[in-house]
């Protein structure tokens, strides 16, 4: 499937420049390691913007999410979503794709309910 779970390299876009490309081949092998061939993301978040907008190519909602990391680094994900995705298993998937360091997980959970009540 090119999808596991909300996540994939299909699905979910980043478009931070030190994010590898994911191949679909490496998909089952993300999800079931729990991260990204052993890696973990080290850094911390420092801010989050979360934006929701209706998306012109579902129907869905698009979901653009936006860290700013210790280091100054600027990650930012995006992808479509309907309205009754579960936070809590979004959050726990960009963890296990090595996007992001479990220790900024509540944080991020915190935002991205916010952003979805509003």
């Amino acid at each position: 499937s090119d999808v596991i779970g909300k996540i994939s390299p299909i699905r979910f876009k980043t478009l931070s420049p030190d994010t590898k490309e994911v191949s679909q081949e490496d998909d089952h092998e993300i999800y079931e390691s729990g991260n990204r061939h052993g890696v973990e993301e080290t850094r911390l978040i420092l801010c989050i913007k979360c934006q929701l907008h209706p998306s012109a190519v579902s129907g869905n909602l698009h979901l653009k999410l936006e860290f700013q990391m210790n280091d100054s680094m600027v990650r930012i994900m995006s992808t479509d979503i309907n309205e009754h995705e579960d936070p809590g298993a979004l959050v726990d998937e960009i963890i296990a794709f090595g996007f992001l360091n479990k220790l900024d997980r509540d944080m991020v959970l915190e935002s991205l309910e916010e952003c979805l009540a509003t």
